[in-house]
């Protein structure tokens, strides 16, 4: 079963941890944000082929990787995900040929839909998969995505409003999953990227933080 531990840390100690490999198989992934304005976390990875970089919100309450489509016009976000010109790109995945029940069906195209924020905000979009890479010294991971076409905010700012994050990277069980897909964690442990199936966080009130996979 995979755990996580959550801790806030002073500063030297966020500046004490090495980013990489360590030795013992932890990989330490630097997190921008803070605690007291953004009151979120991200990290900044690529996707697709050549790489598009995105910064994602580290989000420990989902599971999918979501990110706004190049044609959502009402994502908000400074950076939007295209598809088209990715080459590791398979765009979308047909309803009858996926392995799970789609929230719904749009010319064959497998589509899913989530709120956020306690109802504050309504994400649409359909089912496809590139490679994520989250560092150079990191394997790229070929994941199940979601791509939102539509954002509908009720009140407050949606997932994809708040500068400067540009989609959802999640980490809880993949059960939890629009998808029911495997987590680029997951993934990454499968593939023996490091060696213990356990992540952690290391958050600071105003200088950002480090996701540790593999270790605390």
């Amino acid at each position: 079963m995979k755990s996580v531990l959550v801790c806030v840390c002073l500063v030297l100690v966020l500046s004490a941890i090495v980013e990489g490999y360590k030795s013992d198989g932890v990989v330490v992934l630097p997190m921008k944000g803070d605690i007291n304005t953004l009151q979120a976390f991200y990290i900044q990875a690529t996707l697709g082929t050549p790489p598009q970089i995105l910064n994602l919100l580290v989000d420990t309450g989902s599971t999918d990787l979501i990110v706004p489509s190049s044609n959502c016009t009402s994502c908000g976000s400074i950076r939007h995900y295209n598809s088209y010109r990715s080459s590791t790109s398979k765009s979308s995945y047909s309803c009858s040929a996926f392995s799970v029940p789609c929230s719904f069906c749009f010319v064959d195209s497998c589509g899913v839909g989530d709120v956020y924020g306690g109802g504050e905000s309504t994400a649409v979009g359909f089912v496809s998969s590139d490679l994520l890479t989250l560092s150079p010294s990191l394997p790229s991971v070929h994941v199940i995505l979601a791509q939102i076409l539509f954002e509908s905010v009720t009140e407050g700012s949606g997932p994809f409003i708040p500068v400067p994050i540009d989609g959802i990277i999640g980490l809880s069980y993949p059960s939890n999953s629009l998808t029911r897909s495997p987590t680029f964690f997951d993934l990454l442990y499968s593939q023996h990227t490091f060696q213990n199936n356990i992540f952690s966080h290391c958050l600071s009130n105003d200088r950002g933080g480090k996701l540790i996979l593999g270790g605390a």
